[in-house]
């Protein structure tokens, strides 16, 4: 594990606002299977969401499209977040989320008998005559040895603010554990109520976690805004617990993640390892990072006593690197997914740059760098909501592009041109201004159409084709051929 690569990046779009907070899990026929919440509109907590998957048949390489499991309408709310994932002891995969109503939350177990292509039997955890406002980070519920499912909460105060008619909200919470000894078909709450032992906070212990050690013992750890992760021990199964102490491991207000490798017994932690202090900022250029910058990890080879030095898996200044979950591979290797905010870098769009070598070049040089490219749209344009639009791309005056249709990176869809439903609109493809493409074409890489000109439906214009100005095509057009006229022909190899 000492080499490391971006397998995915999951990036905002003008759709989809924020991908963040899921977890992992082993489906029967070896794929893996991780669900995470998908916000929109905004990337606020707060903001509407719904649940999504994807899935690996190749240890990690490469990951399906999403696909939306958990929907908040059916419970009448905007909001559903925050996934840990857990093969139950009745075969089935049980999927635990938050559903946010206007002043409590309920924390909910769904329950999967098709390997996650399906969720269903929606219950709730919490108990209905304990109502409040409680937080169950990704990846954090944890079946011990005994077999009892623990689901470590924080929880705050809320309500309804009777002089001012108002929401009001505690930031400051203590820590609850529920549990339950019959695979999550009921539940109860341990009798320790986990209170901060410092004055003098606004956080409290927020983002509880749960590890059990190898005698039995469980280790959480909450965050703070002490400058450290503080840590609490119980020898009874998670029914009482120690007073809170600072453990080892400095950090700013930000979750750590611990976990065991199966095969090994070895143990992973996940981390800022930066504390907030006098100096340091939660800003870089204006945009909130919260500090939490390096992400890292280290490991321990005799349960916790002593740890491994840190090693990095991100450290940009510019971004904050949060909410990790880990699922280790086949091939020994690691999964580790973790939400990256912070400062995003506008670029260049591809109505920017000029010909198809050009935006290629350019496009590649910003990845390189590290750079996002930005999406250019005129107000003007009418672009469907269930469009897919990839980066860079540059929507021009009037243009139109309908339901389903798909823009790959740097596309350019110049003035008044109209993409059709389903239409699949590779990277680097160049629109001229007034072509109108009916449904189902697909234009293959780097290709360009003239102005003027219109497509039949299912017709595919090959790889860096160059239809000529005011052409009618009826038929596909081969790769790297100039074709043009009515009805457009092929007339000789692209020089």
């Amino acid at each position: 594990m000492q080499q490391s690569r971006r397998v995915l990046d999951i990036r905002p779009d003008r759709v989809y606002a924020r991908h963040s907070e899921g977890d992992f899990v082993r489906r029967a026929d070896g794929s893996i299977l991780f669900v995470y919440t998908r916000f929109f509109e905004q990337n606020d907590d707060e903001a509407p969401s719904a649940l999504v998957a994807i899935e690996s048949a190749d240890e990690g390489a490469t990951w399906s499209q999403p696909r939306e499991v958990v929907s908040a309408a059916p419970f009448g709310v905007k909001n559903v977040m925050s996934v840990s994932l857990m093969r139950l002891q009745s075969g089935e995969i049980g999927l635990f989320y938050i559903v946010k109503e206007a002043w409590y939350t309920r924390i909910m177990l769904a329950r999967s008998s098709d390997e996650g292509r399906t969720f269903g039997r929606h219950a709730e955890c919490t108990l209905p005559d304990r109502r409040g406002w409680f937080v169950l980070n990704n990846s954090r519920v944890e079946r011990l040895h005994t077999g009892r499912i623990l689901v470590p909460l924080a929880y705050h105060r809320t309500g309804l603010d009777e002089r001012t008619g108002k929401f009001f909200f505690d930031p400051c919470a203590c820590a609850c554990m529920l549990y339950s000894d019959d695979d999550g078909a009921t539940w109860s709450e341990a009798p320790d109520v986990i209170h901060p032992p410092f004055s003098g906070t606004r956080s409290g212990l927020q983002e509880p976690g749960v590890l059990e050690l190898r005698d039995g013992a469980l280790w959480a750890y909450f965050r703070t805004d002490k400058m450290y992760q503080y840590e609490a021990f119980s020898r009874d199964g998670g029914l009482h617990w120690s007073t809170p102490q600072a453990s080892r491991f400095t950090s700013p207000l930000s979750p750590m993640k611990l976990l065991r490798q199966p095969d090994t017994g070895r143990l992973f932690a996940f981390w800022n390892p930066v504390p907030n202090h006098m100096e340091k900022s939660q800003h870089c250029e204006g945009v909130w990072t919260g500090g939490r910058t390096p992400l890292v990890y280290a490991t321990s080879d005799d349960d916790g006593v002593t740890w491994s030095p840190m090693r990095p898996i991100e450290d940009d200044p510019r971004h904050g690197y949060c909410y990790p979950a880990a699922f280790f591979t086949r091939d020994e290797a690691m999964l580790v997914a973790y939400c990256a905010g912070g400062v995003r870098h506008a670029f260049v769009s591809a109505g920017t740059i000029g010909g198809y070598g050009h935006r290629e070049e350019w496009y590649l040089l910003a990845q390189k760098i590290g750079f996002r490219i930005v999406n250019i749209v005129d107000p003007t344009a009418a672009v469907s909501a269930h469009a897919r639009i990839g980066e860079g791309v540059f929507i021009g005056k009037n243009a139109v592009v309908n339901a389903y249709a798909q823009l790959g990176n740097m596309v350019i869809v110049n003035t008044g041109s109209i993409v059709e439903h389903a239409d699949v609109i590779e990277d680097f493809v160049h629109i001229a201004p007034g072509c109108t493409l009916s449904g189902g074409v697909r234009v293959c890489r780097g290709a360009h159409i003239g102005t003027g000109s219109a497509v039949r439906q299912d017709v595919v214009i090959g790889r860096e084709a160059i239809v000529g100005v005011g052409s009618v095509v009826l038929r596909d057009v081969a790769p790297r051929m100039v074709a043009y006229g009515n009805p457009c022909r092929e007339r000789r190899p692209v020089d």
